[in-house]
């Protein structure tokens, strides 16, 4: 009995000893092979192929523990060691054989029973690659010579790809033919809380990603009885003609159409692989429809997002405001003193009307059945005040800091390593260069990139018209550089501050009498912008003379100031771009205020009360707001819109949304690119009166 139990103890221990040596052998592969699954495959039929066990493979591929198998999924394979084998493939077959498909049989079972890999029948047999076989269907099976080829133990099945200029995650996966997921999979080095790439970053892509287009569209007569003449293939190069979509759960070709409203013929010229049918996370090649008012990420239309429908009902957030309230500077016990002082600070009055907005998105917010708790610091414009606050103050206890409002003290933040736990979103600031901590949001979009955008639309409506600069000699002269790479035959003229535009002197060697001309004002002096359009508004008067003036600054300093004539920038149909749209005093959100405050609100309530809404109901959707950047598309409120995205450089978030307004009948308004192709003045042989051309209002 004895030595029985000691030999079952023996023999277990030898067999654990031997589970344990099988397992330490296969724990670290030598390499992996990439696989793209075929249509009809499984779990069980690509381990069986590979000589894996199920269990390895949904080990290297863990999202198999709660994703279905699909088409053109990418698996990675593990290799566990190097040895000869005996293969049954070669490149080139010596003869084949017609078989006739049986019931219920599919490719992996021929396969077996002919000892071939089912890619190589499916080589030869592109239909099978696109639909289920079919009972008495014919197949042409290779016949292989057989040989030793230890070279194919060690067939490296996956290239690598450098990212180049323009690229972006959804132009490569198209070109590959592969899904976002399966991209990203191949590459767990790319970050999960961005689409972003890097010029000169290394991925690594399919190697058979050509072997199956040629294996897809090889039989071309397959397609013969379509009417639709598919795009040539060539390599891929994005621009800015056409758009990425990313196939949803359960879409269907006519949805798409719909919703994307864009012709369904183009679709399937651009898209020759949809005629097997959608699949999930598929990326589609979109022509790009004007006006498209769509959410759009790097070339990736972004799917509708409704933030209301999907916030967390019942959710309660803690929110710190940190603005200049200045109250250091003002006695609390005299009212009428308190009123002269506000009314003197600029600082005091931004930040009490931003503040005000910001109440009443909180007292809005308890509506949708979200709630609010917020405490406030005084900043006083006071650096070392602040610095020592955030160094003893517990900010864990907060979901998000707004604020604060002045430069430096953004500076430092947008700098801090030790304050990366919570969110700060600045919300009247633009990006500032060098900011390297992830946790920040910039509410105001980079000047570099409404400059981009602004001057990429007027390339897409501009005709013949002459095109003019006018800068300031104290800017830094990136606007001017800007412009004049776009329009290369464009005149400069630049001010110092001893001179000012000559009006008879611009008029003759600047204005052209026979085309519209393009203006640019470049400035950040009010006083200057003044003069300037003073003179082009008489230029502009006068027959055959006809002037659109634009800047791509951000106007509301400069262009908004009492010193400008409003007329003025009328009759020069001004276009210029915001942060802001215009307040309305008939919308519901006015009438709400002036019943709480007693007056109307101005631009920085309004932004308050957008920018607050918005980003609490992005802190109910997800507590996280950094990464939910990624799932939340544009959104739109009264005055303000927000899309935040990561900057350039993979560093904190701006929001990469602004508008475009105009000066019309002294008013000011929202356009936008159809807008300009179909309103901005052209040039005719009868123009006679400049103000009867181009005169329609926005609508």
């Amino acid at each position: 009995m004895r030595k029985g139990l000691h030999t079952l103890v023996f023999s277990a221990l030898c067999c654990f000893s031997l589970m344990k040596a099988q397992v330490v052998e296969r724990k670290s592969p030598a390499r992996f092979k990439m696989h793209r699954v075929l249509q009809s495959e499984t779990v069980y039929g690509i381990s069986k192929k590979y000589d894996i066990d199920t269990t390895e493979l949904i080990l290297f591929n863990d999202f198999l523990n709660s994703e279905v198998l699909d088409v053109n999924m990418i698996l990675r394979i593990p290799v566990f060691e190097e040895k000869e084998i005996v293969s049954s493939v070669l490149s080139i077959p010596s003869g084949f054989i017609n078989y006739k498909v049986k019931k219920k049989e599919n490719i992996d079972a021929i396969a077996l029973k002919f000892s071939v890999k089912k890619e190589d029948i499916l080589k030869y047999n592109p239909r099978a690659a696109r639909k289920k076989l079919k009972s008495k269907q014919l197949l042409k099976i290779p016949v292989y010579k057989q040989k030793s080829e230890s070279q194919f133990a060690s067939q490296v099945n996956y290239d690598t790809y450098q990212v180049k200029q323009g690229d972006t995650r959804w132009s490569i996966a198209y070109s590959y033919q592969i899904s976002l997921d399966s991209l990203a999979r191949l590459n767990p080095q790319l970050p999960e809380n961005s689409y972003s790439i890097s010029v000169g970053d290394v991925l690594s892509v399919p190697s058979n990603s050509l072997e199956i287009k040629e294996l897809e569209y090889a039989n071309q007569q397959e397609y013969a009885e379509s009417a639709i003449e598919e795009e040539q293939e060539s390599p891929f190069v994005y621009n800015d003609s056409f758009l990425f979509y990313q196939v949803q759960p359960k879409e269907t070709i006519y949805a798409i159409v719909k919703s994307l409203d864009i012709d369904m013929i183009s679709l399937y010229r651009l898209n020759p692989k949809i005629k097997e049918g959608l699949t999930s996370g598929m990326i589609l090649k979109i022509p790009k429809p004007l006006g498209f008012s769509r959410t759009v990420r790097e070339g990736l239309i972004s799917p509708e997002f409704n933030l209301l429908d999907s916030i967390q009902v019942g959710s309660s957030h803690e929110l710190l405001f940190m603005l200049p309230f200045r109250l250091d500077r003002v006695d609390t016990l005299d009212a009428e003193m308190a009123q002269k002082e506000i009314k003197k600070r600029t600082d005091m009055k931004t930040s009490l009307s931003f503040y005000s907005g910001a109440l009443m998105a909180i007292d809005s917010l308890r509506f949708y059945g979200v709630f609010v708790n917020h405490e406030t610091f005084d900043t006083e414009l006071d650096k070392g005040r602040v610095g020592a606050y955030l160094q003893l103050a517990d900010l864990s206890k907060y979901d998000a800091v707004v604020g604060p409002l002045r430069s430096g003290i953004i500076e430092e933040i947008s700098r801090s390593t030790s304050l990366a736990s919570i969110p700060f979103v600045f919300p009247l600031s633009a990006p500032i260069k060098g900011a390297y901590s992830d946790n920040v949001l910039f509410s105001i979009t980079d000047p570099s990139e409404i400059r981009e955008e602004m001057i990429a639309q007027l390339l897409r409506v501009k005709e013949e018209e002459s095109v003019l600069i006018i800068t300031d000699s104290s800017e830094d002269g990136q606007a001017k550089r800007d412009l004049q790479l776009a329009f290369p035959g464009a005149k400069v003229t630049e001010i110092t501050d001893e001179s000012s535009l000559d009006l008879e002197e611009f008029k003759l060697n600047q204005i052209d009498s026979t085309r519209v001309n393009w203006v640019f004002l470049e400035t950040s002096k009010p006083s200057l912008a003044s003069g300037v359009t003073s003179v082009l508004n008489s230029i502009n008067s006068e027959e055959n003379r006809i002037i659109q003036l634009f800047t791509t600054k951000y106007a509301s300093k400069v262009f908004e100031s009492q010193s400008i004539s409003f007329e003025h920038l009328s009759n020069l149909k001004f276009v210029y771009p915001s942060v802001y749209n215009t307040p309305e005093s008939e919308s519901e959100f006015s009438k709400r205020y002036l019943n709480r405050f007693g007056f109307f609100p101005n631009a920085y309530a309004a932004r308050g009360f957008d920018l607050v809404f918005d980003l609490v109901l992005r802190m109910a959707y997800d507590k996280d707001i950094l990464t939910s950047t990624s799932v939340i598309d544009e959104k739109e409120y009264s005055y303000s819109k927000f899309n935040y995205g990561l900057s350039q450089n993979q560093r904190g978030y701006i929001n990469h949304s602004f508008y475009l307004m105009q000066f019309t009948n002294l008013e000011r308004n929202k356009i936008d690119e159809n807008y300009l192709r179909n309103n901005l003045p052209r040039w005719t042989q009868d123009s006679i009166n400049p103000l009867e051309i181009g005169v329609g209002d926005p609508q």
